[in-house]
C-alpha cells in the first residue's frame, strides 16, 4: 500500500467512525488521472477493507484529472442510501467535466444487485440532463472490481 492509499483509508476510517459525511478527502492529490476502471480500483481499492457500504464521488476535469474526491453517503454491511443531490452537488460547484461514482461491496463480491443497476441508470440519466456526465459506476470488492 502506498503512502497516498494510507492517508485515505486512514481518513476514510474516521469518517465510518465517527458517521459524519459528506467527507471531503483533503489530501486529494490533483496529479492523479483516473481515464479506466483500473485507475479508479487502484485508487480506491482501501474501500474493500470497509464494514459498511459508501459511496464515494469522484470529479474529474476535462484531461480526466481528480479534483475532488468526497464520501458521500454511508450505509450498513448491504445497503446505502444515495441521493442525486449529493451525488452532483459538488460536481456544480466546482465545474467538474465529469464524475465517477465509487461504492464497495463489504461482502467481497462486487456484482451489483437490480437496485444498484437502476441506481447506476438513474445517475447516468440525471448527469446527462445535467451537462455533467457520469463516466464510471464502480464497484469495489474484495482484490477486485466491477463496472455497472
Amino acid at each position: 500500500m502506498n503512502y497516498l492509499s494510507n492517508i485515505v483509508e486512514t481518513d476514510q476510517k474516521l469518517c465510518c467512525e465517527t458517521g459524519s459525511f459528506p467527507f471531503v478527502l483533503h489530501n486529494c492529490p490533483k496529479s492523479v488521472s483516473l481515464h479506466s476502471s483500473g485507475d479508479v480500483y487502484e485508487y480506491c481499492q482501501s474501500m474493500m477493507n470497509f464494514p459498511k457500504e459508501i459511496y464515494r464521488v469522484l470529479l474529474i476535469n476535462d484531461k480526466n484529472r481528480l479534483i475532488h474526491d468526497e464520501i458521500i453517503a454511508i450505509g450498513t454491511i448491504n445497503s446505502c442510501s444515495l441521493y442525486k443531490k449529493e451525488v452532483f452537488r459538488k460536481a456544480i460547484e466546482v465545474n467538474a467535466s465529469g464524475i465517477i461514482v465509487v461504492s464497495n461491496h463489504p461482502s467481497g463480491d462486487p456484482y451489483p444487485s437490480e437496485t444498484e443497476t437502476s441506481i447506476a441508470d438513474d445517475l447516468r440519466n440525471s448527469g446527462e440532463a445535467l451537462g455533467i456526465p457520469v463516466i464510471d459506476n464502480i464497484i469495489i470488492g474484495f482484490h477486485c472490481h466491477a463496472v455497472i
